[in-house]
């Protein structure tokens, strides 16, 4: 056979008008579809050769071995001829243009290609090599695709939209990346257009009854495995019975083999809900190669938002219902605070409850009266969702509202955003700033992705900026990037290293910054840093060692004897850690009073002798919940002094304050109440939702997924046209055409290489 296409090949070259020779080595046959549209495209033009080489992959083993190998030739549409890649040696052919679609490389840990087919090998086989990714985004990019393997090899990276080419590494040259869209929109644009029959059994299902699409994907499985299986049979039990609903579940093809990898132990629990979903026979498990045929049959899409299924249900113009994998039941009556008081890991961010709340669907409530009983001011954005903003100041007459992750600062007044002030520097990712601080006319932005610490003058309207190296400054817990604690302390900003002992000293006025370095070697980071009159409390990141500091004497003293049974556990796997034991401290003049983070209890110090013991005050229920619409990653922070010896107390379970007498731990709670019409404002329905999943709407306990099969969503209904219109904004060549523009790119930069020879 080789001695046969070779022979083809030569003879080709040896006519008048030599053609392209043209490979295409995909890998998967369900990411297929990633180049489709661009072979179809050089099949049908006369001066080139297109070959489909489907090469083998290995699956990894724990220890990250090669294990088992795998090979699709056989799994490709029928109308896609395919060359058997053991009749194919790319080195005697050498190909003008290769095409793939893997960026891995070697740093796949869960599957890899055949390492003769890696990226620097084939190089050296062909003038031009484009990559483009087998997947597609609803407007932002993972992490892990900023920098890969095969960007340093390939000739052309191609996106879907030029919006995405800043979110690459700064090491990939910009020149290199082009937006010419998605072959992956061709392909399902073209399916809805013309749906294929499916069947017998599967249009018996699905007759008379609407199909939704359920995604199980590899990123919601691997954030919280026990939780994400929970969400399997809930969603299971909602449509088990029904007689006008179909569900076609998914799973992601690679699912099975990263259970085996990454989470061995759950490998079981997953084949009994496969068995189960089966044996009731109330849905259609798809396990075939394709999954724009899926979304042709399919009438809307049930699943996580970080997966690229999204926006090819988008760009088709069909319903995306986003589910929070940590709900597990129907809502209850008083389920709304989890939605509307919405806390993450919260120290760093000084966040309080005061006269202005921001929600994390953008909208700012109001307080008139200081206490907390809030009413509807204003949305803040188009986006429903997306955390774009954190916190709102009152100074003067004006209310300014600082981004989490927005692109600017909003002025408020009369209930409506009267001006925004752009930052120069585009925030791309979520997790753009971790909050901010009030310094008398100043507001501080503290940068997590954002290149600089940005201070912002109300009285002047003027930016300034602390510049350096942000990642300095930064920590992590369980793979989750976060700052290290800052405060306030005599008209300086301080800010502590997330990984090391260093606190960066600011003046509020004239930006000088000092470093000072609390624990040389230390790697432990600080998570929150509470002043305490001239003293101030290091509370780490990681490990159990306290500092209180005094920055004009230089004492230092450091506290390490904990309780014998205090321990930190991962709210996500409930694995046994050191990270986050605490989140926040309380204090009179004889003691410092601690709440737990990831900690077991809270924990009182005593100032003069140093001991360290369990303290309880009066809460109710337990200090973390892992599930459910309040879910809570710690137990809650203390927010402020009310009186001597009583602080306010955010419990983050029950989403409600209560101010704490630390001499007795009694409790008083204080409610936090939205009025009637101020909830009617909260919930969007289907709008568009942030930059990164542009049109849909969320599953929360204003809209169940039991809402969505009843029709009783809450909110905007489902509008196709604004569908469209928002996905087209991400979509260059979003009429179909993106393969064929992708050749014609090609074609031209090859001639260009070769000097303009045809």
């Amino acid at each position: 056979m080789e001695e046969i296409l070779v022979a083809g090949i030569n003879a080709l070259r040896k006519e008048n008008e030599i053609k392209k020779l043209i490979v295409f080595l995909p890998y998967k046959a369900s990411m297929w579809d990633s180049l489709e549209s661009i072979w179809r495209a050089a099949a049908q033009d006369e001066a080139c050769e297109a070959y489909v080489v489907p090469i083998p992959y290995y699956d990894r083993n724990p220890d990250y071995s090669l294990g088992k190998m795998h090979y699709e030739g056989q799994d490709f549409p029928e109308d896609v001829p395919i060359v058997d890649y053991r009749d194919v040696d790319l080195a005697q052919l050498r190909p003008d243009i290769i095409y793939i679609h893997n960026p891995y490389d070697e740093a796949n840990l869960v599957t890899t290609i055949v390492p003769e087919y890696y990226s620097s090998r084939l190089r050296a086989y062909t003038k031009l090599m484009m990559y483009v990714p087998y997947y597609a985004t609803s407007g932002a990019m993972g992490e892990g695709q900023a920098l890969c393997p095969v960007y340093a090899y390939a000739d052309y990276i191609v996106v879907q939209s030029e919006s995405l080419r800043h979110f690459f590494d700064k090491r990939v040259p910009l020149e290199k990346i082009v937006g010419l869209g998605s072959p992956k929109f061709d392909r399902v644009i073209r399916l809805c257009q013309q749906p294929p029959e499916p069947s017998a059994g599967w249009r018996e299902k699905m007759a008379g009854r609407k199909v939704y699409f359920y995604n199980t994907s590899l990123s919601g499985m691997l954030q919280d495995t026990e939780g994400f299986f929970k969400k399997m049979r809930y969603v299971f039990r909602l449509f088990a019975g029904r007689q006008d609903v179909c569900l076609l579940w998914r799973p992601h093809p690679l699912m099975r083999s990263t259970l085996e990898s990454m989470r061995k132990p759950f490998v079981a629990e997953y084949e009994r809900l496969r068995e189960a979903f089966l044996a009731e026979d109330f849905g259609i498990l798809d396990e075939t190669p394709e999954i724009e045929t899926a979304i042709a049959w399919s009438d809307a899409y049930i699943g996580d938002a970080g997966t690229s299924v999204t926006v090819l249900f988008g760009v088709a113009g069909k319903p995306v219902f986003v589910l929070n994998n940590f709900i597990h039941e129907l809502p209850g009556p008083d389920d709304w605070r989890g939605t509307v008081i919405y806390e993450p890991m919260s120290s760093s961010l000084q966040r309080d409850f005061s006269e202005w709340y921001v929600t994390l669907n953008n909208k700012l409530y109001h307080a008139p009266r200081q206490d907390y009983h809030y009413e509807y001011a204003c949305d803040l954005s188009d986006y429903t969702s997306g955390s774009y903003y954190w916190k709102a100041y009152p100074i003067g007459d004006k209310v300014y509202v600082v981004p989490h992750n927005g692109r600017d600062i909003l002025v408020v007044a009369q209930n409506r955003v009267e001006r925004r002030i752009p930052l120069p520097h585009p925030v791309v990712r979520p997790e753009g700033f971790a909050g901010a601080w009030q310094v008398g006319q100043y507001i501080f932005l503290l940068p997590v992705r954002y290149p600089a610490i940005v201070r912002y003058d109300t009285a002047a309207d003027q930016l300034s900026y602390v510049e350096g190296d942000i990642s300095r400054w930064l920590g992590e817990i369980q793979g989750v990037q976060r700052l290290g604690g800052s405060c306030v302390w005599r008209n300086h900003l301080l800010l502590a290293s997330g990984h090391s002992g260093e606190v960066l000293s600011v003046d509020c006025d004239t930006l000088v910054t000092e470093v000072v370095d609390l624990a040389p070697g230390s790697q432990q980071g600080c998570l929150a840093l509470v002043p305490d009159g001239d003293d101030l409390w290091y509370l780490p990141l990681h490990g159990k060692r306290l500092l209180r500091w005094n920055p004009r004497t230089g004492n230092l003293r450091s506290y390490e004897d904990f309780p014998a049974d205090f321990s930190c556990a991962n709210i996500e796997n409930g694995i046994s850690c050191e990270d986050a034991p605490f989140g926040s401290a309380a204090f009179t003049e004889d003691a410092a009073y601690l709440s737990p983070g990831w900690g077991n209890q809270f924990v009182r110090i005593d100032k003069r002798t140093g001991k360290m013991e369990r303290w309880q005050p009066e809460l109710p229920g337990a200090l973390q919940r892992k599930e459910g619409y309040c879910r809570a990653n710690w137990a809650g922070d203390f927010i402020s002094k009310q009186s001597e010896g009583v602080y306010r107390y955010l419990f983050l379970p029950e989403r409600a304050l209560y101010d704490i007498e630390l001499a007795t731990g009694k409790c008083r709670r204080v409610e936090i109440a939205f009025s009637d019409a101020a909830l009617a404002k909260y919930p969007a329905g289907f709008a568009k939702l942030a930059d990164w999943i542009r049109y849909g709407c969320e599953e929360d306990a204003f809209n169940s997924l039991k809402d969505l099969l009843d029709g009783t969503i809450k909110g905007q209904p489902f509008d196709r046209a604004a569908c469209l219109a928002a996905y087209g904004e991400i979509a260059a060549n979003g009429d179909g055409t993106a393969g064929e523009k992708i050749h014609q790119f090609a074609l031209e930069k090859l001639t260009a290489k070769e000097g303009g020879r045809k």
